[in-house]
């Protein structure tokens, strides 16, 4: 309710469980919250043990959803997904290197985004190099649907993704290139900055490997 009423923007929280909560627990946490701060949440991800009861949990509670690790565990299929679309599903958090790499985010993607539901892509603690190269196809999955042409997700402007985990990082093991360098004090991410530190480290690892021979 502070945020509800602090002056300027509103703004749009979004919360994570990791599958921690039972649906009665759910629906006990958002039962307490008040219909303003309600309005503030944009979604929780993975807030069911039991990604089946998703459906169930967005009935009962009105908040929307995302999913993440249920993407990359034995028990879901890409064959899966639409049973969700238009049932609270708010987007896909897609971790590159959880999921198996880029071409099965975009296998997800691309499901996805016929329905309107948008793709977060989000880091796991990798180094910039790697930064870089999930803000390219960020960048990507923001501007093109499954079809091919230009959009905007449906119900958003801008997709927040989440590859601000280098800020908790001591060092990096490339500092010619840090990711830092492309990211700016509002927290946007300059892509031809990503693809010119790319090249950097790219020419930087090329002499390198001449002088080694």
């Amino acid at each position: 309710d502070v945020m509800a009423d602090s002056d300027g923007v509103a703004p749009r929280i979004r919360l994570d469980a990791n599958q921690a909560w039972l649906l009665r627990e759910a629906d006990a946490f958002f039962r307490q919250l008040s219909e303003r701060s309600l309005a503030l949440i944009e979604y929780v991800e993975e807030p069911l043990a039991d990604c089946q009861l998703l459906p169930v949990f967005h009935r009962a509670t009105r908040v929307h959803f995302a999913l993440d690790e249920s993407l990359y565990q034995e028990h879901f299929r890409l064959s899966d997904l639409p049973s969700l679309f238009g049932k609270g599903l708010a987007a896909l958090v897609l971790k590159p290197a959880l999921l198996g790499g880029y071409d099965k985010c975009l296998d997800f993607h691309s499901v996805a985004s016929k329905a309107g539901v948008p793709s977060v892509i989000s880091a796991a603690f990798e180094s910039s190099v790697t930064l870089h190269h999930h803000a390219l196809i960020a960048s990507m999955l923001d501007t093109v649907t499954a079809s091919g042409a230009t959009s905007a997700p449906v119900g958003s402007d801008v997709v927040s993704h989440g590859l601000s985990t280098f800020e908790t990082l001591a060092s990096d093991s490339v500092q010619q290139c840090s990711f830092s360098c492309a990211v700016d004090e509002e927290g946007l991410v300059d892509i031809r900055v990503c693809q010119a530190m790319l090249d950097r480290a790219a020419e930087s690892a090329k002499l390198k490997w001449a002088h080694d021979v």
